[in-house]
């Protein structure tokens, strides 16, 4: 979603239509990220011995909440510092993006393997 919002930028889109494409796009990222936050928070409860629950995800979720300002923060310095080149730091968060994604996925699947099950296998059973 973001690779959309900087091409928006870089070819100088009427504002009509980078309006559009940047609602669209923050729409559809608010949805991945609620889909996600969903199976993230049921995969720590399914991981975490039941007397434990309540305080590792109160912990993953003040972390997710204190986290976000931060990157408020950063990505406003970042826009004012590239203020006439704004897709260079969409398209900088979309290839860091892609970079954890790949990472995680290993994760998983170590994980999986450990827990006898392939892939996002774990996530649906």
């Amino acid at each position: 979603m973001l690779i959309p919002m900087g091409t928006v930028f870089l070819i100088n889109a009427s504002s009509m239509s980078a309006y559009m494409i940047i609602t669209i796009c923050s729409f559809g990222m608010m949805v991945t990220s609620t889909m996600f936050s969903v199976q993230m928070l049921s995969f720590v409860q399914g991981q975490t011995p039941a007397h434990l629950i309540g305080k590792v995800i109160s912990w993953v979720l003040a972390l997710a909440m204190c986290s976000q300002p931060v990157g408020q923060a950063m990505y406003g310095a970042l826009f004012e510092r590239f203020k006439m080149t704004p897709h260079i730091i969409l398209f900088g968060a979309a290839f860091i993006s892609i970079l954890i994604a790949l990472a995680a996925g290993k994760v998983f699947r170590t994980m999986g393997a450990a827990n006898g099950k392939q892939g996002t296998e774990q996530f649906i059973a």
